[in-house]
């Protein structure tokens, strides 16, 4: 069994897994309260709240399953980029310290790659879900938006990326701006469902680029809409707002998902993931755009969509299987060259 951790960022989370990819535990714990009144995450305060409660939820997820890590663990993997510093060397330094005391393999798994593979976490038992190569993955979130070309395990082209902000972070402003709740995009997406997402033309940027993206100026754009319109903004109005800016998120991100359905007829499979892949009308326009080129959409369960360890867990699958280990863990705020083909760390 592997026994998985990831604390890229603001979420603390542990999960057991089977060597096939099956997820038989998870348990996670957010920051919200911690990072609430500041409107975004404070990284030394993410870092000591996932000091605080990481050993915790490891306690709890092996004694929920009535198993030791002395006895029962076979590989510990662990988030070790890209990601917050402080919030990667708490996990880092936890997954070597247990590893060394217990005799325990140990895997080093870049988030991305964990975002990469979150569709193909099962949960029934005798259930495994297993990717077709190549295919089609769109990785968004707050932090990453980028478009890939999924070859085979450990083999990731990346055909584009936003050249500035990630869209999960142009939601999050927007929310902001707009005195919602935090985390935003949430939010975004509940008030989207009751307006208009033609009352406000939002930019959709570079659209002859063939892959890439860039939201700054969507972003940009709902500045300057905000600060122009009678204030305070009613319910109505904010709706409006934000299901104007949703739709055209989503026209940019479903624009360069089509070019590279199109640039790559062979591939059967398309996945979305990421936080923003749980947003209601990205969902609903991706499944229209599979279905018109007779392409298997996947996107991973709510839970498997924002940060969370079975990702990583099941990331390290196929280096289990192939015997491909970390003799240590090192934790790094950036991707590594060698992880992606095309990357630019």
């Amino acid at each position: 069994m592997i026994l998985a951790i990831e604390t890229s960022c603001d979420d603390t989370s542990v999960a057991l897994l089977e060597q096939g990819g099956r997820c038989v535990y998870q348990i996670s714990k957010d920051q919200i309260k911690v990072h609430k009144k500041y409107g975004g995450v404070v990284p030394e305060d993410a870092s000591r709240a996932h000091s605080e409660v990481l050993m915790a939820l490891i306690h709890e997820a092996l004694e929920a399953q009535s198993i030791s890590l002395e006895n029962d663990i076979s590989v510990i993997a662990v988030t070790n980029r890209p990601g917050l510093m402080g919030a990667l060397i708490v996990g880092a330094v936890t997954a070597n310290t247990l590893a060394m005391v217990y005799g325990k393999k140990i895997i080093g798994i870049n988030h991305l790659e964990g975002h990469i593979w979150s569709p193909w976490i099962s949960e029934e038992e005798g259930s495994i879900f297993k990717p077709l190569f190549p295919h089609i993955c769109l990785a968004v979130s707050g932090g990453h938006t980028q478009l890939y070309l999924v070859e085979a395990p450990g083999s990731y082209s990346v055909l584009g990326k936003s050249i500035d902000d990630a869209a999960g972070e142009a939601l999050d402003k927007l929310a902001k701006s707009l005195d919602l709740d935090f985390p935003g995009g949430v939010y975004v997406d509940q008030l989207a469902r009751h307006g208009n997402p033609d009352a406000y033309p939002f930019p959709i940027g570079i659209r002859k680029d063939k892959f890439n993206f860039s939201f700054s100026g969507v972003k940009a754009a709902s500045l300057r809409l905000i600060s122009s319109l009678k204030t305070p903004l009613s319910q109505a109005m904010k709706q409006d707002v934000c299901a104007s800016f949703e739709k055209a998120i989503t026209q940019a991100l479903l624009l360069k998902l089509k070019n590279a359905i199109v640039e790559f007829p062979e591939i059967r499979q398309v996945t979305i993931v990421g936080g923003v892949s749980a947003n209601t009308l990205l969902r609903n326009n991706a499944k229209k755009l599979a279905q018109e080129y007779s392409k298997e959409l996947v996107i991973p369960p709510q839970k498997f969509c924002t940060d969370n360890a079975a990702m990583i867990g099941r990331a390290a699958c196929w280096r289990l299987e192939g015997g491909i280990f970390d003799s240590t863990v090192v934790a790094s705020p950036r991707s590594h060259v060698e992880d992606f083909k095309s990357w630019q760390a």
